[in-house]
């Protein structure tokens, strides 16, 4: 139980720190900075936007997920869990939202903070050079759905079934 406070503890710290990141704060020197979790909060969140972009989303989501777990004494799941396969998912698939975004809409002017990080920027280079922009972001699209299929343990048929309900739903209300 300790672990698994001290787990959402961090996470509590980490998500203040990317909520409140400033691409201006020094990373790795204790200056005064902007973050609401001070000098650390802005080296963290530093280091874990320019890694992985808004992936630190899921990355911080996971470590509170993982704490959760360990307080109510439900343990670590094991390495092929869905919820790890979910969060690699996630992860990667938020780590290229920036890169994607930017690259289907140049004109737009991301905030620094939308941005890939260097493995994001890094992954989404290689679809879009074999399959395009648009097949880049149908690839970052399908590994967003199949990280939240995984994560949340909802079963891909009950979404597609739910995802064709409102489709025929849609299309009954145009139809008229």
């Amino acid at each position: 139980e300790v672990v698994g406070l001290a787990l959402l503890l961090f996470a509590a710290i980490a998500a203040l720190a990317l909520a409140t990141y400033s691409p201006s704060d020094p990373v790795l020197a204790l200056a005064p900075v902007t973050n609401r979790a001070g000098a650390v909060g802005a080296t963290l969140a530093g280091g874990l936007v320019r890694a992985i972009g808004l992936g630190a989303v899921a990355a911080v989501g996971a470590v509170a997920v993982l704490g959760c777990r360990l307080i109510l004494d439900m343990g670590i799941p094991p390495l092929l869990a869905r919820i790890w396969l979910g969060t690699a998912a996630l992860v990667l698939g938020m780590a290229c939202a920036g890169p994607t975004a930017v690259a289907l809409f140049p004109e737009w002017t991301a905030p620094a903070a939308v941005t890939g990080g260097a493995v994001g920027d890094r992954l989404f280079r290689i679809p879009s050079l074999l399959l395009s922009v648009w097949g880049a972001a149908l690839v970052n699209l399908a590994a967003l759905g199949v990280g939240i299929l995984c994560a949340t343990g909802i079963s891909s048929a009950v979404a597609l079934q739910a995802l064709g309900a409102v489709v025929g739903a849609v299309a009954a209300a145009i139809a008229g």
